[in-house]
Parts: structure tokens; sequence; C-alpha cells
């Protein structure tokens, strides 16, 4: 009987080690797939991009912001040199968007976004993520480090004209990255409103999400370990990036969009956002559209609700009122 306990007590022992070792290789994987940019994995697909209003009739939207932007770049609180593209207004405006693109893509998966406010007289300021496109960095912080950089580009418009008015608009991780920025304490004024689309509420429950709906794996005690080992290697616990914490802190007016189809951030997420925001808000559910695919389902719905956000919550002389909704659709392949 003894040996049998001692046998007993080896086995458990050991598959215990096994089980301890498994899910710290498991959780080192994930950082490494989904946070580091030297391996090739993703977390979301790629947003499905959408077609905009025609700007000519020879050039696609992508070919059109890389010849009428011009080239900024700052420098990150980590001593990063990131990139963005800047267009300038048809017409002198102090009004000024900021596109913040969505997980492992670039500033150039914004083009169509662009393209429609700078036809309803804005200027428009598409950065690259750290670690994505022009930008240096290796990891990604899914909305951390990021929402830092994305006040200090603010801050970057606001030396170069003290009066500058400032709209956020973000997509998936970039939706994310606004609405942490909308509730820090270091956003300064000149920021009026944001827009989130598809944005997640929290990286703990969207990696929860992932595993147990996803992988068919129990969350607990690989989301933690993960956490933890994001600390090391990134520099930051996943609960950090908490945005329903973050929009019950935002004084600036918050419109919500997601598509009701989406299944990798699942629509219930929107509605916990809402209902956590205390700010002035507005929401918009899109029927039939997955993820990042709400402007591409209804384009006319889309842009129309925004217009009716910037009437409602920016001063009269804001850009874009009733000029927003794209009139025609082109192939930009």
């Amino acid at each position: 009987m003894k040996n049998l306990a001692k046998i007993t007590l080896a086995v458990i022992s050991t598959l215990l080690l096994v089980s301890v070792v498994l899910i710290f290789v498991i959780a080192h994987f994930t950082v490494v797939f989904v946070l580091d940019t030297k391996i090739n994995g993703r977390l979301f697909p790629s947003e499905i991009q959408v077609v905009p209003p025609a700007l000519s009739q020879t050039l696609n939207v992508r070919e059109w912001m890389l010849l009428t932007a011009k080239q900024r770049q700052i420098l990150s609180q980590d001593n990063l040199v990131l990139k963005a593209y800047f267009i300038e207004a048809s017409e002198p405006t102090n009004y000024t968007v900021i596109l913040c693109h969505g997980y492992k893509n670039s500033a150039l998966s914004m083009a169509e976004y662009a393209a429609v406010y700078h036809e309803a007289g804005w200027n428009v300021l598409v950065p690259d993520h750290r670690a994505h496109g022009y930008s240096q960095g290796r990891y990604i912080t899914m909305g951390w480090k990021e929402h830092q950089d994305l006040i200090l580009w603010v801050n970057s418009l606001i030396d170069q004209n003290p009066q500058e008015q400032i709209l956020l608009h973000g997509l998936s991780m970039g939706a994310a990255t606004v609405m942490m920025a909308a509730g820090s304490p270091k956003l300064p004024p000149n920021v009026v409103a944001a827009v989130e689309d598809c944005g997640y509420t929290s990286v703990t429950q969207e990696l929860q999400d992932k595993v147990s709906r996803g992988l068919g794996l129990p969350a607990f005690p690989l989301v933690p370990v993960t956490s933890l080992l994001s600390r090391l290697q990134v520099g930051n616990f996943l609960g950090t990036v908490d945005c329903v914490k973050a929009v019950s802190r935002s004084t600036i007016p918050i419109l919500f969009i997601h598509g009701e189809n989406d299944s990798f951030v699942p629509f219930w997420m929107m509605e916990e956002l809402y209902e956590a925001a205390t700010c002035p808000k507005v929401k918009l559910a899109v029927p039939l559209a997955g993820h990042g695919q709400s402007q591409r389902v209804n384009p006319q719905l889309y842009w129309s609700t925004v217009e009716f956000f910037i009437m409602r919550f920016l001063p009269l002389d804001a850009p874009a009122q009733r000029k927003l909704v794209p009139e025609k659709r082109f192939d930009s392949k």
C-alpha cells in the first residue's frame, strides 16, 4: 500500500509539473505569437477595407494618400521613431482627425477613412502604430503604449497650432487605443470627441474569449500566466488595457460602433463599453457586419451616424456637417 501511495503521489506530482510547464510554454508562445512582430502571427484578421467615394478616375485611394500626404515623425517615450501621414485640408481649418489603424495593419489601411474626412474639409493625421508600418518597435501592446504615443501625436499638432480641435477615430486595436487615450488624465483639452469602431472591452477579456471560445481551453490559469509573461517580455500586464475603465473616466463624447455579426471582438463588448461610459455618448449597431466591416456593409448608415455625432457634440464651425456620407463608390483594388 505504501509503495502504491508513493507511486500515485509521484504520478500526480509529475502530471502537475508537466501541466505547469505546458501552461508556461503555451503562455510564452501566445505572447510571442500575438505581440512580437518578428513572428508572423495574428490575434485578429486584417480589417476588411471599405471602398470610399471617388477622388479621381485614375488613382485608387491608397495611391492618392501616398501622393497627397506629407510624412511626419515623433519620438516615443521609449525613444522609438514613430511615423505618420499628414494630409492638409483643401482650405485652412483648425480641425484635425487622427485615424488609428487596427492590429498588424498600417496607416495605409485607413486610407479610405482619410479620403472621406479629407473631402469633408478636415486635416487628417494617420500614424503607423509602434511596430507597424514605418514606425520603429518590435512589440505590440494592444493599446497601452499605443495610447501614450497617440497623446504625443496630439501634442505635436497642438505645438504647431494651439487652436487645434482634434477628433480621434480608431478601428479595432486602434479603437482600444482611442478609448484608452479618452480616459487618460494626460489627454489635452484640444481633443473634443472620439469614435471607436469594434474595440474590445479589455485585452484580458479578449484573450479569455479567444482561449475559451476559439481554442476550447480553460482561460485560467493560462490567461493570468500569459499576462505575467507579457509584463516580463513586453513591459505591461494585459490588464493595463482596460477600455471599460477608460471610457468610464472619459469626459469627451464617444461614438461606439460595432457590427452585430462580429465574431472576433464579440458584439456584447460594445454594450458593456457603452453602459460603462458616463460621458456624452452615441452607439451604432450595424446589422450583418462582421469585424471591421461596418463601413463596407452600410456606408450610408455609418457615415450619417458619424455626421450626426459631429453635429451634436462638436462646435458649429466644425467641418463635415452633413458632408461625410459617400455618394459614390469605386474599385480601390
